[in-house]
C-alpha cells in the first residue's frame, strides 16, 4: 500500500502539516536580563502539533529544553532572556503532527533592544518606540 492510499485510509487525506501562521521571519527586541515571551502560532490540520525550538547563537545551535516552552493546539510560548550579549541571535519554532513535519521553521531574531530600536527608528528613545512599535516586533508580557 502506498502513502497516499495509506492516508486515504487513515481519513487525513486533505489535512495539513504545519506551517507559519504569520510572517516566518520577526525581529523581537529585548534588553540583557529582560524577560520576553514570543508566541509561535502555526496553521495545522489537525491542530495537535508537538513543537520544537532551537536556539543559533555564537555559531552554536542548541535545541530549547521542552521545559522552558508550553504548547496549547497549535500554538507554544516561549520565555527567553538573555543574560549575554552570547545569548542573542535567532529562535527557531517547528511543529509536526500526524500528516508531517514542518518544512520551513518560523524565525525570531532576538536582538538587543537598543539595536532594534535603531533598526526601525534611528533613535534610542524607548517611548517613541513603544508608541510607535512596528508589528514585527513580537511581545507578549504586557510591556508594549
Amino acid at each position: 500500500m502506498d502513502e497516499r492510499a495509506l492516508l486515504m485510509l487513515l481519513g487525513i487525506i486533505g489535512l495539513d502539516a504545519p506551517v507559519c501562521k504569520q510572517a516566518m521571519n520577526v525581529v523581537v527586541g529585548v534588553s540583557k536580563g529582560e524577560r520576553v515571551s514570543i508566541k509561535c502560532e502555526l496553521e495545522a490540520d489537525p491542530e495537535d502539533v508537538n513543537f520544537r525550538w532551537d536556539l543559533a547563537t555564537s555559531g552554536q545551535m542548541i535545541q530549547v529544553s521542552p521545559s522552558k516552552f508550553a504548547n496549547s493546539g497549535s500554538t507554544s510560548l516561549i520565555h527567553y532572556s538573555p543574560a549575554s550579549t552570547h545569548d542573542y541571535g535567532s529562535l527557531f519554532c517547528r511543529g509536526s503532527n500526524v500528516v508531517g513535519t514542518q518544512m520551513a521553521p518560523c524565525v525570531f531574531q532576538v536582538v538587543a533592544a537598543a539595536i532594534c530600536l535603531d533598526i526601525y527608528h534611528g533613535t534610542n528613545d524607548i517611548r517613541s518606540f513603544r508608541k510607535n512599535k512596528p508589528p514585527v516586533v513580537a511581545r507578549d508580557d504586557g510591556r508594549g
